[in-house]
C-alpha cells in the first residue's frame, strides 16, 4: 500500500513539476486583453518573450503595480506589436526573489504605451549566443556621441541665453 501511495505522489509531483517549468518561448499571435473584472492577466513564465499582436494589461484590480514576466531573458515586440496598459510593464528579469537586466530587449517599430522599467544589460553572451549586431564598441561611440551632443547643445543654448555678443538666429 505504501508503494501504491509513493509512486501516486512520484507522480503527481512529476506533472505538477513539467506544468510549472518555464517554457522557452511565449509567442503571442491574438490579442490579449484584460480590461475588466473578472479577466486575468496572463502569467508569462518563458526564456523568451515575442509580442506579435495586441497585449493590453490595465490594472483592474488596482494593485499599483506593473504587469512583469518571470525567467524572462529575451524580449522582441516586432512591428505589428502593440503594447499598452494604464500602470505600465516591468520589462526585467525577475526569478523568485532575483531581479536583474534581461540580455535582450528589441522593439522592432511596434508601440508601447504606458509606464516601463527597463532594464536591459549588456553582458557576455549566454550559452555561446549573441544578439547579430551586437558590438560594445558601438554602443558606447553612440553614448559618447550622445553626450557631446547634449553638451554642445547645452553650451550653445547658455551662450545665447546670457551670453554679451550675438549669435544668429536659425
Amino acid at each position: 500500500m505504501r508503494q501504491i501511495v509513493a509512486l501516486a505522489l512520484c507522480h503527481l509531483w512529476c506533472v505538477v513539476s513539467v506544468v510549472a517549468a518555464t517554457q522557452p518561448i511565449y509567442v503571442n499571435n491574438s490579442p490579449v486583453q484584460v480590461l475588466f473584472r473578472p479577466q486575468v492577466a496572463p502569467q508569462i513564465d518563458a526564456t523568451a518573450f515575442v509580442n506579435q499582436s495586441l497585449f493590453q494589461i490595465n490594472d483592474i484590480y488596482f494593485t499599483g503595480l506593473p504587469y512583469q514576466t518571470f525567467n524572462t531573458l529575451y524580449f522582441t515586440n516586432t512591428s505589428s506589436g502593440n503594447i499598452l496598459g494604464d500602470m505600465g510593464y516591468r520589462f526585467d528579469f525577475s526569478s523568485g526573489n532575483t531581479r536583474g537586466p534581461m540580455y535582450s530587449w528589441l522593439n522592432d517599430q511596434g508601440t508601447i504605451s504606458g509606464d516601463t522599467f527597463l532594464l536591459v544589460s549588456e553582458r557576455t553572451p549566454v550559452f555561446g549566443f549573441m544578439e547579430p549586431g551586437y558590438d560594445p564598441a558601438a554602443i558606447m561611440a553612440a553614448r559618447v556621441s550622445e553626450l557631446v551632443t547634449v553638451g554642445m547643445l547645452g553650451s550653445f543654448l547658455l551662450i545665447r541665453r546670457f551670453g554679451k555678443g550675438s549669435v544668429a538666429r536659425w
